[in-house]
């Protein structure tokens, strides 16, 4: 009777699993905040809200970029583990940097992934525009552009000659290093696409990445019109989606989670920091890697920790006395911010990172001034700390499994894995977040 039981049980988890599709829609640079916004036109987010559960923020990982954010969502876990550290990833052993969907996924990530866990279990996927995905087996269709070199192009498959016997233009996308191409056309593409695989193939899980909220964000800044208007255009593209389910007859069994990768602040200020290290008599002894809220420091085959150790210790007490230095971390420190230490891991540039307040970003100039100064033009980015709400996603859920009308608290990025793993009864992989329990139906 108990062996019955059991398996009866087996069956109906199988069972509900089948009976189940997940879409997960990544708005890039879609912060909390724009939820909070009521001016905002975004009927489709909100009627998903109306219906499902709407988390009041979401953090993301350092550093609150596309490509590592991406890489948790689908794996459950810090960058550390995943591997993914940063858009572009830096070799320290060549010195080169392999620019963002260049290399193999094999050749990226570092763990499994919510779909290596579904392919693994007889389940179909999709991911559209999804970062680094070049390549995945664990894929039934993939919609991605590959950097080779100095130009981007479509990745060829089956899947690409289907769409263009149903008449979606794929073909555009290998027109966007030309610039012929918009973000904006690019989410058009591929929402086309998704749409056409819902119609067509009714995948158990596709991951789509929507990428013109991003890019007009960098251009005019998050709060601007045309930020505001990509926003709603995306959420535009969400109800195609929505409406395509319908038409393939399985809204009822889809569960939808709409989330982002990171926010956006503006950044008025810059500091430069070459002095603090020529003063001291380092120069030629490190190397910075990077501009912006956080660089890495290296130090270069010349430095000799007898002499020029204490000279280093004596730059950064400098630096620290200046109240737009908000921190350095030594490398065994690295994992509190979820990165491998320097000296596990050679996508790690340098041995310490130097973070500035959110409104400055710290530069090498060539003058002897440490005095803060104004950018002739602010920049729009993201990247910064993900503790700070200017970086947090926004996140919601509904649909099939997902409680409704509810508002839950401040959530993770990790959490977003797990919560998918649950909803498709996939076997647990070992997450660093968590279950959003408290989002979905007992």
């Amino acid at each position: 009777m108990r062996r019955l039981t059991l398996f009866a049980l087996l069956a109906v988890l199988t069972l509900s699993a089948q009976n189940r599709h997940i879409i997960l829609i990544t708005i890039d640079g879609g912060m909390a905040a724009n939820l909070e916004d009521e001016t905002i036109p975004l009927p489709n987010i909100r009627s998903l809200i109306r219906t499902g559960v709407w988390a009041d923020s979401s953090e993301s990982v350092f550093p609150s970029s596309t490509h590592p954010s991406h890489a948790t969502l689908i794996t459950g876990v810090m960058p550390l583990r995943h591997g993914v550290l940063e858009n572009a990833l830096f070799h320290r052993a060549t010195g080169e940097v392999s620019p963002p969907n260049s290399l193999l996924h094999s050749q990226v990530y570092l763990v499994k992934t919510i779909f290596d866990a579904a392919k693994a279990q007889g389940l179909s996927t999709a991911g559209i525009f999804w970062p680094e995905s070049i390549e995945d087996p664990a894929l039934d269709f993939d919609l991605t552009i590959r950097t080779e070199g100095s130009s981007r192009h479509l990745q060829q498959n089956p899947w690409m000659q289907e769409l263009r016997t149903h008449g979606v233009p794929v073909d555009l996308l290998d027109r966007i290093q030309s610039g012929i191409v918009s973000p904006a056309a690019v989410d058009l593409v591929s929402t086309l696409a998704a749409c056409d695989l819902i119609d067509n193939h009714k995948p158990d899980l596709i991951a789509l990445h929507l990428v013109n909220p991003d890019s007009e964000q960098h251009q005019y800044g998050p709060g601007h019109a045309n930020a505001r208007a990509a926003l709603t255009e995306a959420d535009t593209q969400i109800g195609a989606i929505l409406a395509a389910a319908k038409h393939a007859g399985i809204l009822e069994q889809t569960t939808f989670i709409v989330t982002a990768d990171h926010g956006f602040a503006a950044v008025h200020y810059e500091l430069n920091i070459r002095p603090y290290f020529a003063h001291a008599g380092l120069s030629g002894k490190i190397r910075v890697y990077g501009a912006g809220w956080s660089p890495f420091i290296r130090l270069l085959p010349g430095f000799e920790e007898k002499t020029d150790g204490p000279r280093l210790r004596l730059a950064f007490d400098e630096m620290l006395k200046n109240p737009h230095i908000l921190r350095i971390f030594y490398s065994d420190q690295y994992p509190t911010l979820g990165l491998p230490r320097y000296e596990d891991s050679d996508r790690i540039p340098g041995q310490y990172l130097v973070v500035a307040d959110i409104d400055t970003y710290l530069v090498e100039a060539q003058d002897d001034s440490v005095a803060l100064r104004r950018r002739e033009r602010p920049a729009y980015s993201h990247g910064y700390l993900p503790q700070y709400p200017a970086m947090y996603p926004m996140l919601v859920l509904s649909g099939n499994g997902v409680r409704k009308g509810i508002r839950i608290g401040h959530v993770r990025s990790i959490d977003v894995a797990p919560t998918i793993f649950s909803l498709l009864h996939l076997k647990a992989l070992p997450f660093e977040g968590r279950i959003l329990s408290e989002a979905l139906e007992p």
